[in-house]
């Protein structure tokens, strides 16, 4: 058979099952779907419709996403459709899709190709329906989730500087809307700003305990050690005589 397992679904050759999608369909084989998810493996051998008939109807699903779906359990690669207009959605979808019908394979690298995606796309209008299609459409637990909120902390004083509201109005107006992620991303930036006062640095007149050079300098008070440009030894922190002088 050309093109392997591939080959099976090109041609169709030895379908058992039937996926449609409004007027589109795609042969495929039990053995093929069913060993990938529980879903199909449920509805193929279960008491419902499905498995006496052999069709299962998948028309209030997305048609491309559900094309990737049937496309990625033939050739194990997740390919986004060529040409597609937002294929941040795209990934955000089929992610969803990939959780609905417990492919867990597929979801991986769904998400695996949004964050690689939004690295450079959260410049973009269209980072809003992210926020949407993730918060109002997404799974309730989604590592696109932890993405987005990763990439917006990163770039928080972008988004919320004083050009926000003009550059980013997009963004601003989704935000508002959605509490859930207004109030993660308000905790994660707290949780930076604090780590960042725990690097706090103090301008100080230290004196060498070993051979009572005197330095000034701007140290990060977690620094274990300290070696002296004089001597060139190295002592605890703590062992070296200071006055604090200037914080911030």
């Amino acid at each position: 058979m050309p093109g392997g397992i591939k080959g099976l679904l090109d041609t169709g050759y030895f379908a058992d099952l039937t996926i449609k999608h409004g007027a589109r369909s795609w042969a495929v084989h039990k053995s093929i779907v069913c060993s990938q998810s529980e879903f199909f493996m449920q509805a193929c051998t279960g008491n419902f419709r499905e498995a006496t008939e052999r069709i299962i109807d998948l028309s209030c699903d997305d048609v491309d996403a559900v094309n990737s779906m049937v496309h990625f359990l033939y050739k194990r690669r997740y390919e986004p459709p060529k040409g597609s207009a937002s294929k941040g959605v795209h990934h955000i979808i089929v992610y969803a899709l990939a959780d609905k019908y417990n492919i867990q394979y597929l979801k991986t690298l769904a998400a695996q190709s949004f964050k690689s995606y939004i690295t450079e796309d959260w410049k973009s209008p269209v980072f809003a329906t992210y926020l949407t299609e993730i918060y109002d459409n997404g799974p309730e637990s989604s590592t696109l989730k932890d993405a987005v909120i990763d990439v917006v902390i990163e770039h928080s004083d972008e988004l919320y500087g004083s050009s926000a509201p003009a550059t980013y109005k997009d963004f601003q107006n989704a935000a508002d809307i959605l509490p859930e992620f207004a109030n993660t991303v308000c905790n994660a930036i707290v949780a930076k700003n604090a780590a960042k006062q725990k690097a706090t640095v103090i301008q100080t007149e230290y004196r060498c305990p070993k051979c009572s050079f005197v330095i000034m300098a701007r140290l990060p008070t977690n620094l274990p050690i300290v070696c002296c440009m004089n001597c060139g030894k190295g002592s605890g922190r703590a062992t070296w005589k200071f006055i604090p002088t200037l914080q911030g």
